[in-house]
């Protein structure tokens, strides 16, 4: 990566970072090394406002910071989320073969440790034994964490559905 950004900073490139940028307030050394690996960048692109406002209370240049939304097409998803809105979630359900008399969690990410999957494994574990109640988890996605977090279902007892990586606006929608 560095021989890159020299490699572009030689050559007169434009260099752009996709990055979830920051997450939280850090204490001043952190911020400062955060702030001067980001500088490099021309443009730094962030998954959501909250980045942009951290970094900016940080120093940082905002305007060198452009918020894209994970990616996810926010026009789109905000035209179908009127158009779904008021689906019949049975039928959906249906559809798609999930369990109508279930009480259904669904995640949509990459399926890495950060995102503490394993927690929700856990939860719902709890939830079925203590609580005497039918949970399931429906993953969309992919990522390294995948094979543990199966594992781990198993050994829970947890129902757990992997649909895989999704792309497609209108069904990420529904």
């Amino acid at each position: 990566l560095i021989i890159d950004i020299l490699t572009a900073y030689r050559y007169g490139l434009k260099t752009l970072y996709w990055a979830h940028g920051w997450l939280k307030k850090e204490n001043f050394i952190k911020a400062k090394i955060r702030n001067y690996y980001f500088n490099k960048a021309d443009k730094v692109l962030t998954y959501g406002s909250r980045a942009k406002s951290i970094a900016t209370s940080t120093g940082f240049n905002s305007s060198k910071i452009q918020v894209i939304w994970n990616s996810l097409d926010f026009n789109k998803q905000t035209e179908y989320f009127k158009r779904y809105k008021d689906i019949d979630r049975s039928l959906l359900r249906h559809n798609i073969g999930m369990p109508i008399d279930k009480i259904m969690l669904l995640t949509i990410s990459r399926i890495t440790d950060v995102c503490h999957y394993d927690w929700l494994i856990e939860a719902v574990s709890y939830l079925k034994k203590d609580k005497n109640l039918d949970c399931e988890i429906w993953m969309i996605g992919e990522g390294s964490a995948l094979n543990g977090l199966i594992e781990l279902a198993k050994n829970k007892n947890v129902k757990l559905n992997f649909q895989g990586a999704l792309y497609d606006e209108e069904v990420i929608a529904q």
